[in-house]
């Protein structure tokens, strides 16, 4: 991603009102706005939303997309919506699950660590969504030996409603810290996104 993301997205300037009563949904009549507001659908926050579903759809159905997208609406008029349909008919998946509270709704992105519970010889890391707005998860576990693992999930363990997501490590290595990573800047609650886990265990 390109290390200028944020300032060219004006995702700093969004920061402060995520959330909030300036915070609407994407599909919002454009007449009706004006700035921040405005700004903020028609860059950072729709940048956000098509950077995720690119995570859900993947790389290559998403650039697959595009090309069929402007394919089928060369010389037309298209509605925003024929893109996202496209999307959901190249791609083979059910997006709308997806599309519904991004586009339609009020939220935020509020992703959290909740615990880190020890059963069978397993570290058990709960994963919770607590926003309203489903997206990928990017952790960061850092071991007592020095070393460190990252692993990441695209939107799609949220679907179905999901509220919680499980990661399962073993003993082998004994977990010092686990982060959660927000690589867009946008969840809206920092403060739950670390958990130190006791020296003793």
């Amino acid at each position: 991603m390109d290390p200028n993301y944020a300032k060219l997205c004006f995702v700093e300037e969004y920061q402060p009102d995520m959330g909030t009563v300036l915070d609407l949904p994407l599909f919002t009549n454009s007449n009706t706005l004006r700035n921040p507001v405005y700004e903020y659908l028609s860059y950072p926050k729709s940048a956000i939303f098509f950077l995720y579903l690119k995570d859900l759809v993947g790389d290559e159905l998403f650039k697959k997309s595009l090309h069929e997208f402007v394919a089928r609406w060369n010389g037309k008029h298209p509605l925003p919506m024929d893109l996202l349909n496209t999307i959901s008919s190249v791609s083979a998946k059910d997006i709308n699950w997806f599309i519904k509270p991004w586009v339609y709704e009020f939220g935020y992105v509020d992703l959290g660590i909740k615990d880190i519970a020890e059963k069978n010889d397993k570290y058990i890391i709960n994963i919770e969504r607590i926003g309203h707005f489903p997206a990928s998860i990017n952790l960061k576990i850092s071991y007592q030996d020095g070393t460190t693992e990252e692993l990441h999930q695209s939107p799609e363990v949220w679907k179905n409603e999901a509220t919680n997501y499980f990661i399962e490590k073993t003993f082998y290595r004994k977990i010092k810290k686990v982060e959660l990573l927000d690589e867009h800047g946008v969840d809206i609650n920092p403060s739950n996104n670390t958990y130190i886990v006791n020296a003793w265990r």
